[in-house]
């Protein structure tokens, strides 16, 4: 969409919901005339987190268009072995899990983009890479920055650092499978198995009154967030990422327990 805004001309590469884009789904697709390929690491809808490495192989494969990743629910929970990949772009958010509120945006930038990104002509200004990078050089802000939510980032790395990043993914991935335990037990999961996300299950409601459940876990002091898109009335979801514990999810789990039993 954004592409199409800016009068280029974009090639939609659609998987099935609640499956990962494979590699087979790129073969033979991508021109030689390709820039730039685009895609997310983890998709926030289905619960689906893409192979991105064998996608990356692919693209590869067939050319030498730019990557760039969208990594909003990834980065700070999933290993994406950005140095091996080589990606030329991976952008994500403040508000995810990293555990911040929304507002700040990080760009991870190759120099193979910044080198095109140079041969631009109408850049524009507030997303303009080039400028961004001369004033980054003299340690200077394009405008205005957030600064109470740089120096929260600060503090959150920091805190990544201390925990260990293997420990966080390690962390991540056991919170994942405590909710897919619960919901392979009472309903089921909506993205298929060996890709499902470890940052957000997306779990079928199969006759469940989702509103009633949610009131209720509300009344309890919890909340599950409903489903989107084109399967927000068959799914809810539940966020597994950032700061959260263990024992924050067992103890969402207990009360989803309680109160499905109440609703029988």
């Amino acid at each position: 969409l954004i592409g199409q805004e800016n009068g280029k001309q974009v090639q939609k590469i659609n998987g099935e919901w609640g499956k990962a884009l494979r590699a087979t789904h790129l073969a033979g697709k991508l021109e030689k005339d390709v820039e730039a390929v685009t895609f997310v690491s983890n998709e926030s809808s289905t619960g689906v987190l893409n192979p991105t490495g064998e996608i990356v192989d692919e693209i590869r494969k067939q050319g030498d268009a730019l990557i760039m990743v969208d990594g909003v629910t990834s980065v700070g929970a999933v290993d994406l072995k950005l140095r091996k990949l080589d990606l030329d772009a991976l952008v994500f958010g403040s508000q995810k899990a990293l555990a911040l509120p929304p507002g700040l945006a990080v760009v991870c930038v190759s120099s193979r983009l910044m080198e095109k990104a140079a041969k631009v002509k109408n850049r524009g200004y507030y997303l303009d890479l080039i400028q961004y990078k001369k004033l980054a050089d003299k340690d200077l802000p394009l405008t205005t920055p957030p600064v109470s939510l740089m120096y929260g980032l600060d503090y959150q790395l920091d805190k990544m650092l201390k925990e260990g990043v293997a420990k966080r993914y390690e962390r991540h991935q056991r919170m994942a499978d405590m909710v897919r335990g619960w919901a392979m037990e009472h309903l089921g999961l909506y993205a298929e198995d060996g890709f499902r996300s470890n940052t957000i299950s997306v779990i079928k409601l199969n006759g469940l009154d989702f509103k009633e459940f949610d009131k209720r876990l509300r009344q309890k002091g919890f909340e599950v967030s409903p489903g989107y898109g084109n399967v927000k009335d068959e799914t809810f979801r539940i966020g597994h990422m950032g700061d959260l514990t263990e024992k924050d999810i067992q103890d969402l789990l207990d009360v989803m327990d309680e109160t499905m039993e109440e609703m029988k």
